[in-house]
């Protein structure tokens, strides 16, 4: 598609410009304001529109027996701004408490996100998914490392209210010449019994070529059915479902990026209402739909929305999940239910993945010290 080509030259001249004016901007802004002002100006701002300040209502917690999750791409921290490197610490802390302040209210669960950075030379030298978790008083995280390299640090996260268990990292095989991707994937305890431990993923693909997210696919795919679970998967997957168009005999037939069915097939997941794509787009800038949620059968969606919130120059998905009881005893009766932890996957990575057993992070003494 046009857009993606369009990203992909944007990315690769604004690589470029980066690394040959960043010790410019490093040793003092104000010393090359005009050029800093020039870069800044060929870098065009994703512009979704103003927000009207309103009064912000009280959080409103899940009903009971469902819980709420909520995935958002965090564009390291720029909101939908210019890029990061021209973005003050201060800024940039300001653009993620909105985010944090969008998940306050909320009130999710889990969050997923992608693209938060660890410490960083260009974005504030901050971990930013641990901070978002501080400042949205989710006790518990992981974060992963996707990419390192020349002082940057960034990949997926997952935040809970809930602790979490078994927290595994996996960084896919490089794919130049676009940046790693990977994904985290942990396990919770559903807050109400008798209902067994959760797999949530956070997940982020390849943006420039088909081929090489479905073996970024296939790669999870492995790694998730060894821990058999029931799972959760959330997170920017830049691709949409294929839609079904005429052809010129009459019939009907699927056009477009087989990924996402492909994904769903091979782990028995649904997405919610997945062809309808202009109601639930998340990239305003392509008018794409592709930040998801995938549940396995023993699921449901309650409730399903894209929030209106410019947090970035991704919107936020946010689901409200329920029990299908009937599936989830059908499921455990004809499953052994053999419970693993992430070590049991590593003989089943394709060469190149890199691994990372984390530690889960627990802010729950820092949130009650501040």
């Amino acid at each position: 598609m046009l857009w993606i080509v369009g990203v992909s030259v944007g990315m690769f001249l604004g690589g470029i410009l980066f690394l040959l004016l960043f010790p410019l901007v490093m040793r003092g802004k104000s010393r090359h304001q005009p050029l800093v002002q020039a870069f800044q100006a060929l870098i065009p701002e994703v512009i979704l529109g103003e927000q009207e300040e309103e009064d912000q209502p009280d959080p409103e917690f899940p009903p009971q027996g469902t819980i709420k999750v909520l995935s958002l791409n965090l564009a390291h921290g720029r909101r939908n701004g210019s890029h990061q490197v021209f973005q003050s610490t201060e800024k940039i802390k300001e653009n993620l408490e909105a985010a944090a302040e969008v998940i306050r209210r909320e009130c999710p669960t889990v969050v997923a996100l992608q693209e938060a950075d660890r410490p960083s030379l260009w974005s504030g030298n901050f971990d930013h998914g641990y901070y978002v978790a501080e400042k949205a008083d989710l006790p518990y995280a992981i974060h992963g490392e996707h990419v390192h390299g020349m002082r940057l640090r960034y990949g997926t996260a997952i935040l809970s209210r809930e602790p979490l268990k078994d927290p595994l990292s996996i960084a896919f095989a490089p794919s130049p010449p676009t940046p790693s991707k990977g994904f985290v994937v942990s396990s919770f305890d559903w807050p109400e019994k008798p209902y067994p431990s959760i797999d949530v993923v956070s997940v982020h693909l390849d943006f420039a070529l088909p081929a090489v997210r479905k073996q970024q696919i296939k790669r999870m795919v492995r790694t998730l059915l060894e821990r058999d679970r029931p799972r959760i998967i959330l997170g920017d997957f830049n691709c949409q479902w294929p839609v079904r168009k005429k052809t010129r005999n009459g019939a009907m037939r699927l056009t477009g990026e087989r990924t996402l069915p492909f994904l769903a097939k091979s782990l028995n997941l649904k997405a919610y209402q997945p062809e309808c794509l202009r109601e639930y787009s998340t990239f305003p800038f392509g008018k794409s739909r592709i930040d998801w949620v995938f549940l396995s059968p023993e699921l449901e969606f309650c409730n399903y929305q894209v929030l209106p919130d410019v947090l970035s120059d991704h919107l936020a998905v946010c689901a409200e999940i329920c029990w299908n009881v009937q599936t989830a005893i059908a499921e455990k009766e004809e499953s052994s239910h053999v419970e693993t932890n992430g070590k049991a996957t590593l003989a089943q990575l394709a060469e190149g993945d890199e691994v990372e057993e984390l530690e889960v992070k627990e802010l729950l003494e820092e949130n009650v010290q501040s």
